[in-house]
């Protein structure tokens, strides 16, 4: 009897070993799910991201639409442009405070 039970116990702790291990390492076990879930909050992260890019281009390409202040800006702005008669001043930082 106390052989059998010995047997039971063991066939057990296997087979409790074998069913962690298929838990943890199988194709859907997991450190699977746990890669899969790491994965999507970064991809979630980079959709956030292109979301405001998307959003900034488009209220740019908008007001570029919208007539001549907003493209006079950029203009200005991004790409260093001045009108007829107006010159750029630039000052260089001595690195001193006064």
């Amino acid at each position: 009897m106390r052989n059998k039970k010995k047997k039971l116990i063991a066939t057990a702790a296997l087979l409790a070993a074998a069913s962690l291990a298929w838990l943890l390492f199988s194709p859907y076990g997991w450190l699977r799910l746990e890669k899969r879930r790491e994965e999507r909050r970064g991809l979630a992260a980079r959709a956030q991201k292109l979301a405001r890019e998307n959003r900034r281009l488009k209220k740019k390409a908008d007001c570029l639409e919208g007539g001549k202040p907003c493209f006079e800006e950029v203009a200005r702005r991004d790409y260093g442009l001045v009108r007829k008669n107006e010159m750029v001043l630039e000052f260089k930082d001595s690195g001193k405070k006064r």
